[in-house]
């Protein structure tokens, strides 16, 4: 009977596998954070006039953030090894979204702006945005992970 009961035990503690203690992957959570506040921060010097309003610098700022974002989320990804929980693919699936999002508006709002001849008006918009869906990012790990303090992250984006 010992033995049976061990092995409820074992296969529970797989069941169970993530659902308590801290998140991983937080190397590029903090990456990400840093180089989008910075990125951010310095979109608004642009909008300031500490640095020039042009396209170009305003490119450099968020097209630089993503390609240095992405040389570390790869670097990072290649230490995390092992059997990945159900959890921990649902904080990747959820990164990976607001990764993608935060790309695809970049792209976009450079896209729109080249359009209607107005980089600088219309790019003002991508600091705001990427904090909102960075937000998102964390109260979705928050609500998953039951971790109150997360969401003032949140609520800080």
């Amino acid at each position: 009977m010992s033995s049976l009961q061990s092995d409820i035990d074992y296969m529970k503690s797989l069941a169970e596998d993530g659902t308590r203690g801290p998140m991983k992957n937080g190397a590029i959570l903090f990456w990400a954070g840093l180089l989008y506040a910075a990125a951010s921060v310095a979109e608004y010097g642009v909008a300031i006039n500490l640095l020039p309003q042009t396209g170009i610098v305003q490119a450099v700022i968020w097209i630089g953030a993503s390609v240095l974002f992405a040389i570390f989320a790869v670097l990072t990804s290649r230490r995390c090894k092992g059997v990945r929980s159900a959890r921990g693919k649902a904080y990747d699936s959820a990164w990976t979204a607001v990764g993608m999002g935060i790309a695809v508006l970049i792209v976009s709002v450079f896209l729109v702006a080249r359009q209607v001849q107005e980089v600088q008006a219309i790019t003002y918009m991508i600091a705001p945005v990427v904090l909102v869906l960075y937000g998102m990012g964390w109260w979705v790990s928050a609500m998953m992970s039951g971790e109150g303090w997360l969401k003032a992250i949140s609520f800080g984006c």
